[in-house]
């Protein structure tokens, strides 16, 4: 968890932000209103949320909004920008760990009811290939409502 920034559109020079960023543009950081979550290897930067940067957009002003294309993310560290200020073209991406705001947010999500139900509901949705997915899943809301959450397919055509 931390502070993220991809540059997702070169024709309106268009970087997706997640964290907080000074008046100076120079500095940025994350807080538990600011963040973003991916996954990192040694080796590799992997963001699941990729294919649906396009979705974020939603709450920008109407004429900000642009459209973007369905990509999977995995980048190699040794890509990463110096910076986040360093983003030149399509795809170009850095990521600012924050270790002490993944561990207080993993700490308050344990306490959590909704985390154990959302691991039971991931537990019971995933099957070892070649077996097919089901399709759709019954979950119990916090007010015991039972909700049927429903798979839906998302098309990648291509990588950032």
């Amino acid at each position: 968890m931390g502070s993220a920034f991809v540059r997702v559109d070169d024709a309106t020079d268009t970087v997706m932000a997640f964290g907080v960023v000074s008046e100076n543009g120079l500095e940025c950081d994350s807080n538990e209103h600011a963040f973003h979550c991916w996954i990192e290897t040694s080796e590799h930067i992997v963001d699941f949320t990729a294919p649906v940067y396009s979705s974020y957009m939603e709450r920008w002003p109407k004429e900000a909004q642009i459209d973007i294309p369905r990509k999977m993310f995995i980048k190699s560290k040794t890509n990463m920008a110096l910076s986040h200020t360093d983003l030149r073209t399509e795809g170009d991406f850095y990521m600012q760990p924050n270790l002490a705001l993944a561990q207080q947010l993993l700490q308050n999500a344990l306490k959590s009811s909704a985390v154990g139900d959302l691991i039971v509901a991931c537990q019971q949705w995933f099957v070892k290939p070649p077996k097919k997915m089901p399709t759709s899943l019954t979950l119990m809301n916090d007010l015991g409502a039972i909700i049927d959450v429903q798979l839906t397919k998302t098309r990648i055509i291509g990588a950032w």
